[in-house]
């Protein structure tokens, strides 16, 4: 996102963006796309002492990332998907930090990924054509 355009974002798109930020720096370390959203997912479990299961730390990226590739979305999309998902289905509309949702509520939600993508109306962030319904996701307080 240009400078230009960050004006226009809430808080929560602007936390959205840092998280797309940060695996695109994987991805430039890694250059391996699905490796990058692994790996990020992989260090915020080590940062925050999160203890994800297995299932979370392997699943969850290659279920997102695979499953919309094969669905033809850029990888711009993609990325900012699995952003989206982390900040309103992990972390309850906050950014990455010590409280997160629990397995079961993360492994539901990604169950219902095809359902909760919806086209993006916004006409400021052309660059992602599609987008997760946030308003189904709950808020931790």
């Amino acid at each position: 996102m240009g400078l230009f355009n960050d004006i226009f974002l809430s808080r929560d798109e602007k936390e959205v963006i840092d998280i797309h930020n940060e695996i695109s720096l994987y991805w430039k370390n890694t250059n391996d796309f699905l490796l990058a959203h692994q790996k990020y997912i992989q260090d915020l479990n080590l940062t925050f002492k999160l203890n994800f299961n297995n299932e979370i730390l392997n699943v969850l990226p290659n279920v997102i990332v695979s499953s919309l590739i094969i669905n033809n979305f850029s990888q711009k999309n993609t990325m900012y998907i699995f952003s989206q998902f982390m900040y309103y289905f992990i972390f309850g509309w906050h950014k990455p930090n010590k409280i997160r949702h629990s397995d079961e509520y993360i492994l539901t939600s990604l169950e219902k990924l095809d359902e909760n993508i919806i086209k993006n109306k916004s006409k400021i962030d052309k660059d992602f054509p599609y987008i997760l319904n946030k308003n189904i996701s709950k808020k931790i307080m």
